[in-house]
């Protein structure tokens, strides 16, 4: 493939094209208006201090919008809404990332690597950026180096017991016993058995908007970094094409309760596909799902179709069946691909990973019965993160399959990379099958 120039890169400056923007860290153009004096962080810390409290909120949202409209490329930032999620704006886990490390530069500070998704709008994060500044005092602002979030929220993970045996579990190739540790842990958290009276019903967020049908809904893969931001990079293809909606998996944030049941997670989702489309007042829709996400979603279809509302098609993308005889494989490399993106996607805490010990567990319930849905089966070309040449273990034995798929294409990426650095590929090919629905009744099956 090419080399990039990085130097060449950053000397673009403002003037950075977009498609390249996230890859290099380009210096700011500005903070808030007016915000940071000559000074540095310092200064802006100990300018901040001696503002009211209405002030200093309003100087805190300014300098997030201006640094997250730098980073989404717009040059202005009028029109960025600080009450809209982050990914509905077009961050994708890069840009996240970015904005974290540019508020801990500017401020001085130690966020956490999740700070941008746990605050997902800038007003939100304005308000915690507040929360953290007013629990120093300014003798202790201009004296430490570094104010930092709770230990509990940093990417070091000596304190997570849970973490730490997990890790230690995986180090040595036994992954299973680790899984069966964060399912006991799982156990020990809250419960719920029905997602209408709990309040669990997944709330659907928007991360594309375009006038084609049918919308399309996404289940997130329920593993430790499971959530809409699985798809940001997917959604960036979508934008002014056809609407895509994430549902995120119940369970993963340190609050939240776990389902009992596969037959309950299946029922919130149902729940939640239908809220929007109603809301939407368009009855046309497809299922998609990543991964074991991809279970919920074919289950959620069937369960849909039981009742009437049924999906124009079903997407999956890389789903193994839990009975499949390389699982235990595939869990080891996934998993080790996992642990190359945490810096990205924030400390795999005791909730997140309990909560994807737990889904790892109620998957196997899932076995997948007939739909009348077409369905369309995207996969990679290779094994977790290997070369193209590789086709280890067994061959082709390490493919995914999905007897009941009409159509089946493959990607050239892996089973991470297919969302990720190849996700325009993956977009092309589900946007190409979509459009298909809309000439014939059902797709011509081919593999």
């Amino acid at each position: 493939g090419a080399r990039l120039d990085w130097g060449v890169l950053r000397g673009f400056g403002e003037e950075l094209p977009a498609v390249f923007r996230g890859l290099v860290r380009s210096p700011v153009r500005r903070a808030a208006q007016g915000a940071a004096p000559t000074g540095g962080a310092v200064d802006l810390r100990t300018r901040l201090a001696g503002m009211s409290a209405p002030e200093r909120e309003d100087l805190l949202l300014e300098l997030v919008r201006d640094n997250a409209a730098e980073i989404l490329g717009h040059r202005s930032s009028e029109a960025l809404d600080t009450e809209r999620d982050f990914l509905e704006l077009g961050f994708d886990s890069l840009a996240t990332m970015e904005l974290r490390n540019r508020m801990n530069k500017e401020l001085d500070l130690r966020l956490s690597a999740t700070a941008v998704f746990d605050h997902s709008t800038a007003k939100t994060l304005s308000l915690h950026l507040c929360t953290l500044l007013d629990k120093v005092d300014e003798k202790d602002r201009t004296a430490a180096p570094a104010l930092s979030e709770s230990p509990g929220n940093t990417i070091e993970q000596e304190n997570d017991t849970v973490g730490a045996l997990f890790r230690q579990a995986v180090a040595r190739g036994d992954h299973r016993r680790g899984l069966d540790l964060l399912q006991a842990v799982a156990r020990l958290r809250p419960m719920y058995s029905s997602s209408a009276d709990s309040g669990q019903v997944p709330i659907p967020l928007s991360l594309a908007t375009g006038p084609k049908q049918p919308q399309v809904f996404c289940f997130s893969s329920p593993m430790a970094m499971g959530g809409a931001h699985q798809y940001a990079r997917l959604a960036a293809s979508f934008r002014g094409v056809r609407s895509l909606t994430a549902l995120s998996m119940p369970g993963f944030a340190e609050q939240d309760p776990l389902p009992d049941s596969a037959d309950t997670a299946v029922e919130g989702f149902c729940a939640g596909v239908l809220r929007a489309v109603e809301a939407g007042g368009n009855d046309r829709f497809v299922l998609f799902g990543y991964s074991a996400g991809g279970l919920f979603a074919h289950a959620t279809a069937r369960r849909l179709e039981e009742r009437g509302t049924p999906p124009a098609a079903v997407v999956l993308v890389d789903t193994y069946l839990a009975d499949n005889e390389n699982m235990d494989t595939f869990w080891g490399g996934m998993i080790g691909g996992l642990f190359e993106r945490e810096e990205i996607f924030g400390p795999f805490t005791s909730a997140r990973l309990s909560a994807m010990g737990w889904y790892s567990d109620l998957i196997g319930d899932l076995a997948p019965a007939p739909i009348e849905a077409p369905v369309l089966f995207v996969r990679p070309d290779r094994w977790i993160g290997q070369g193209p040449e590789s086709t280890a273990p067994g061959q082709d034995g390490w493919r995914a399959t999905w007897k009941d798929a009409h159509t089946v294409v493959e990607v050239a990426a892996d089973h991470m990379t297919i969302l990720e650095e190849q996700a325009p590929a993956t977009a092309e090919v589900i946007e190409s099958w979509l459009g298909s629905l809309g000439s014939s009744s059902s797709p011509e099956p081919r593999d």
